[in-house]
């Protein structure tokens, strides 16, 4: 989360019991969004949304999105809005319906975890990707284990390399291009972003 107005909501899976069938009735009454588990989010938070949970973002929120490489996405519900032709965007109720998984209850930001005395700590390690915020005071190197890293700047600046790297650029650094320093220019939060 990189910025959240005062009041923002995510909407991150199901209350605790909803079923099929709740879901489905909530979506024919047009409650579905009290289906849903929210929360107000704070810069910082980081969420892990699992493939079929039921998820949306309120108005307000500007988020650094890391995802798995797809082009499916069913729309369950679309707060009303219309498309750019003045319509009703399409839903996709029913393929909604049969992969969302009734399991995923609320879903909570992540607790970083390995924190280490180097700013870098763990937000997400799953089976798609590794995803580290790391936070830089002073020079240090990342790469050199066979991986590619992309890095996202989500606070200060930083020379990769040669290349300035601004708040909210992004840089892809190859698996071939081994250990690069990284240096700050003062201080700098940057997500490192890899292939488990």
């Amino acid at each position: 989360m990189l910025a959240a107005d005062r009041g923002s909501k995510i909407y991150a899976g199901l209350n605790a019991g909803v079923t099929k069938e709740d879901l489905r009735e909530a979506l024919e009454s047009g409650t579905c969004d009290q289906c849903l588990h929210t929360f107000e989010p704070q810069v910082g938070d980081c969420v892990f949304i699992e493939a079929g949970t039921v998820h949306a973002l309120g108005e307000g929120l500007v988020i650094a999105e890391i995802q798995q490489a797809s082009d499916t996405t069913f729309r369950l519900f679309d707060w009303n809005r219309v498309g750019a032709d003045g319509k009703p965007r399409d839903l996709h109720i029913k393929q909604s319906l049969e992969v969302t998984n009734f399991e995923r209850g609320p879903v909570a930001p992540q607790q970083p975890q390995d924190a280490d005395p180097t700013g870098r700590e763990r937000l997400v390690d799953c089976d798609k990707f590794v995803l580290d915020r790391c936070a830089f005071t002073a020079s240090q190197a990342i790469g050199g284990d066979d991986r590619f890293h992309l890095l996202v700047v989500i606070e200060g600046s930083l020379a990769v390399g040669e290349e300035e790297l601004l708040l909210g650029e992004t840089c892809l650094l190859p698996a071939a291009a081994g250990s690069v320093a990284i240096v700050p220019r003062g201080k700098a939060v940057v997500l490192d972003i890899s292939l488990p």
